[in-house]
């Protein structure tokens, strides 16, 4: 009886290190969702980085904008004050160009920049999914070989004792 038990336990035991060994594998296997998951909170890192620039960007603009109107405000505009003018003339020419939209000029300029870190980016992708699946490969014939282990281990003490 106290036998049984004893053999009973085992074989619990043994399940036990099985499942375990089991749930390991399946974490180890998951290299692909873990590195995606990685990727993913870095894009959003560097998307929440540069939201807070344009905010502050937008925030120093507003408070420039504010301070030419003020600054405007306390100069006396007229045909005899061509400083004034001049500012006044400056103040509505940064708010226009604030809001008109990028010429094919700028476009001209900036895209090919745009365009590049758009390749650098693609390649370094490929770069990390092509590695993960190396990963995800190895890991996989780990973990066969170290359940395999296991379970034999886990036979061979079963027979011993019976």
């Amino acid at each position: 009886m106290d036998q049984e038990r004893s053999e009973v336990r085992e074989v619990e035991d043994a399940r036990e290190r099985v499942a375990q060994d089991v749930r390991s594998v399946a974490y180890n296997a998951n290299v692909v969702d873990r590195a995606k998951e990685q990727a993913q909170s870095r894009v959003d890192d560097a998307k929440e980085m540069v939201r807070s620039r344009v905010q502050g960007a937008r925030d120093k603009l507003q408070n420039a904008r504010d301070s030419m109107r003020d600054m405007a405000g306390n100069v006396p505009i007229n045909g005899d004050n061509p400083f004034g003018m001049m500012f006044a003339g400056l103040a509505i020419g940064f708010l226009i160009g604030m809001v008109i939209p990028v010429s094919r000029f700028e476009s001209e300029r900036i895209g090919p920049m745009t365009d590049e870190m758009k390749s650098r980016m693609r390649a370094a992708s490929s770069e990390v999914v092509r590695r993960g699946g190396e990963v995800i490969k190895d890991t996989i014939e780990a973990s066969k070989e170290a359940a395999t282990t296991s379970l034999r281990e886990q036979t061979r003490d079963f027979n011993v004792e019976s």
